[in-house]
């Protein structure tokens, strides 16, 4: 495989100064005068007002409260000319509730949600397209909007094709020759600068590098009610494909027994769920990702991989993936997004893509184990299951004691056996009922059980009946271990052999008798002689 181009990398020198809030240049707000398109007239507060409504309404939005909310409000301001309520700890006391005087350089939450609606607006607009005759706008590092008229037929590209408006004729999109957007949409030199994959709202108003890592960061763990649930890997690649504007991203597993074949788990394209398919690792990026290292393809991937069919059906122009470890450092996996566009930034990319990642594996790594925990846990209760049958079914009896030789279950079978109840026996030690006789033998051989000196025991032994009696039984005893080997109870087998002890006393009896009765004949004999003599 040939080898990718390196990373570009971005020093101190490249992240120019953020303007602060009071050096901001507030344009004429009287009613949309604030920028027009190709020298139309702006548009009127109601077709603003009208065009607002038809976006806050948008599936763009709808799922958004937060996100109307401040559009709604920026635009509203704008419209009545109150800047003031524009500045950004204005903002955030009015709709975050912030107390007056807090710090909005240390909270980042009114600089996320203009992010977010930034990105929504730049989706609604690609969605629509011409459909809209008024463009709303927020430009990056401000929270002032500007409305312009679009134009009726998309822009055209240098080389003559045509390109929606959000990519090229968008008004408000970060450009190339922005000084105060440079700190992180530094261009590779030999990509164009008109046609790029922009891998993060955020990116465009973060204070710094460490903001904006801060930011990412919590946009990737912002858990909602569907953390841990089966939709939660969905919603981590809906957040990815907001951040990188990606065309498809896609977590892909590969299994031990195949280690040649990724199957993916989950994959998302057009911002829309899609089948998991499987594909060979050999002849794709993918090969030097997995158990690997973040690798990235900026732009002409294809020429990299040119048998690969899937680049080739989706026309991939860049690719960026990512492995996915476990603690322990074994892999699980790759996290990949593939793109029509070319990477402007890979920085920026590697910086996204290892935060999805971690993310991501910290998920497959929780849902491995607790598939072996599920996996054990139906183990454990069919073993459970199968002894309940055994246990209740059984025509000896069984108990379960602890270590102290207290009753913790008992069987029907030692019920009858003893003469008491379960519930009499319940708490109840086994030297309660034990002949006293042999109570100190059965107490030695438990002992050393317990220490580890044998694994059972085995003898026979009398115990006491509720009525008094005396009943004879094979006692077997050995320890009761967990899934994970430990010592959790004893179990203590009682086989009634009182009936066949009585019969062996029978026996014996009945053989002694009959030595006594052959003793008598022999007797009679010698009697009988010595009278004849």
């Amino acid at each position: 495989m040939r080898e990718h181009r390196p990373q570009q990398s971005i020093d101190g020198s490249q992240i120019s100064d953020v303007r602060k809030e009071k050096d901001y240049q507030v344009p004429d707000l009287t009613p949309c005068a604030a920028g027009a398109a190709s020298g139309d007239l702006p548009p009127s507060a109601e077709e603003v007002r009208s065009q607002l409504t038809c976006v806050v309404e948008s599936w763009e939005f709808r799922k958004s409260k937060r996100s109307q909310q401040f559009l709604q409000h920026v635009v509203d301001c704008a419209l009545r000319g109150d800047v003031e309520r524009l500045k950004e700890s204005v903002i955030g006391i009015e709709l975050f509730e912030r107390a007056p005087g807090y710090d909005a350089g240390g909270d980042s939450s009114v600089r996320v949600r203009a992010s977010d609606v930034r990105r929504r607006l730049l989706a609604y607009y690609q969605r629509v397209g011409t459909g809209a005759h008024v463009q709303i706008g927020l430009a990056p590092g401000s929270y002032i909007p500007r409305f312009a008229r679009l134009p009726s037929t998309p822009a055209a590209l240098p080389n003559g094709t045509e390109a929606a408006p959000p990519f090229v004729a968008h008004p408000f999109l970060p450009r190339p020759g922005d000084a105060h957007l440079r700190r992180f949409h530094e261009p590779a030199a030999e990509l164009n600068a008109d046609a790029y994959c922009d891998l993060s709202a955020l990116a465009s108003h973060a204070q710094s590098k460490a903001e904006y890592a801060r930011d990412l960061d919590r946009l990737a763990h912002r858990d909602g009610p569907e953390a841990a649930g089966p939709d939660f890997l969905y919603s981590l690649l809906a957040r990815l494909t907001d951040a990188t504007r990606a065309d498809c991203v896609y977590i892909g597993t590969v299994t031990a027994g195949d280690a040649d074949t990724v199957k993916t788990i989950a994959v998302m394209a057009g911002g829309r769920r899609r089948e998991n398919f499987e594909y060979s690792l050999a002849g794709s990026p993918c090969e030097n990702v997995v158990g690997k290292t973040v690798l990235i393809f900026p732009q002409a991937v294809q020429r990299e991989f040119p048998n690969n069919s899937i680049l080739q059906k989706m026309d991939v122009e860049s690719y960026a993936g990512a492995p996915l470890f476990d603690c322990r450092g074994g892999s699980l996996g790759l996290l990949a997004v593939l793109s029509r566009q070319p990477i402007r930034d890979t920085q920026l990319a590697k910086s996204v893509l290892e935060v999805y990642a971690c993310r991501i594996a910290a998920e497959l790594a929780r849902q491995i184990v607790e598939h072996a925990l599920d996996k054990a846990e139906r183990r454990i209760r069919e073993s459970e299951e199968r002894f309940r049958v055994i246990f209740g079914n059984a025509g000896i009896g069984i108990v379960v004691v602890d270590f102290e030789g207290r009753l913790i279950e008992s069987n029907p079978a030692i019920q009858t056996v003893l003469g008491y109840s379960e519930t009499e026996l319940a708490g109840m030690a086994f030297s309660d009922y034990s002949h006293p006789g042999d109570l100190d033998s059965d107490m030695h051989l438990f002992t050393e059980l317990l220490q580890g000196k044998r694994e059972r025991y085995q003898m026979e032994k009398r115990y006491i009946h509720k009525d008094g009696k005396v009943v004879w039984a094979v006692l077997t005893a050995s320890l009761l271990r967990g899934p994970t080997g430990g010592l959790q109870h004893c179990i203590r087998i009682v086989n009634d052999i009182t009936q066949h002890k009585r019969a062996e006393k029978e026996r014996v009896s009945l053989e002694q008798q009959l030595q006594q009765a052959q003793k008598l004949k022999g007797i009679g004999r010698l009697d009988s002689g010595v009278a004849h003599a």
